[in-house]
């Protein structure tokens, strides 16, 4: 079992990749702000994908990505570097 204080595949607000920041409320922003964590994308039966954002300003309305992984391990790699210190 993987140990790790990245959230996968967290419970999102609604609309959260399309929201300008500007307007998400003062509790999303405290959630998430420069928090990473990462999403699963399954591929095929056999084959799935980790894409590691973080909502940082990036991008205007959305969290910036941050790369899509083959491995869970080399997400959660990348996921622990861009966690606020």
């Amino acid at each position: 079992m993987i140990k790790t204080k990245i959230s996968i595949n967290p419970d999102l607000p609604p609309d959260f990749f399309c929201t300008p920041n500007e307007e998400r409320s003062q509790k999303e922003m405290l959630t998430w702000w420069r928090i990473p964590f990462i999403l699963s994308d399954e591929c095929s039966s056999t084959e799935t994908r980790y894409n590691v954002r973080r909502l940082d300003g990036g991008a205007w309305d959305r969290p910036t990505n941050y790369g899509v992984f083959d491995t869970l391990d080399e997400a959660i790699e990348v996921a622990e570097r861009l966690f606020p210190e």
